[in-house]
């Protein structure tokens, strides 16, 4: 599925930008835009990624972006029904990217617009995702997209893993 995505109330300069599913063969540009942000080439973590979206048959929601034939961001998220105790449907957020050449030109907002579009026609009306508090330019994106701070908290236990 493809979609193209041109918002009216944008600059009229920028480009279109065409959604489509993320598939395996896109591995080699989603590991080198997430290197750009991360400064880590997480390869085996989105070559699985990539892996579980192909071979999920129902609502694709891990998407690629693409402005006059090239890629130029990705979103990888995926489905549970409950969560944490929570009995209704949501989608996790495990990934989001774009080029720093794209940045500024609406490619984020494309990318969260389908993702919601495609969650709205299977009736999941939640999106959940982690941040860095410390990563303003990621907060700043979310916080512009509509996301607030979830009503949870989200607790972690470190632990030597040598101790037995």
């Amino acid at each position: 599925m493809k979609t193209e995505y041109d918002d009216e109330h944008e600059d009229l300069e920028r480009p279109r930008v065409e959604v489509r599913s993320l598939g395996p063969e896109d591995l080699p540009w989603v590991v080198a835009i997430d290197e750009t942000h991360t400064g880590r080439a997480r390869v085996e973590y989105y070559r699985l990624a990539l892996e579980r979206a192909a071979k999920d048959t129902g609502v694709r929601i891990s998407l690629a972006a693409w402005v006059e034939g090239a890629p130029v961001g990705f979103v990888i998220a995926r489905l549970y029904y409950g969560e944490f105790g929570r009995p209704e449907p949501a989608a996790i957020l495990d990934a989001i990217g774009v080029a720093e050449s794209a940045t500024k030109q609406g490619v984020g907002r494309a990318l969260l617009d389908t993702l919601r579009r495609h969650l709205a026609a299977i009736d999941v009306g939640l999106i959940q995702t982690e941040v860095d508090w410390r990563d303003r330019r990621l907060v700043a994106f979310f916080n512009a997209a509509g996301f607030a701070l979830a009503p949870r908290l989200c607790l972690e236990l470190p632990f030597d893993t040598r101790a037995r």
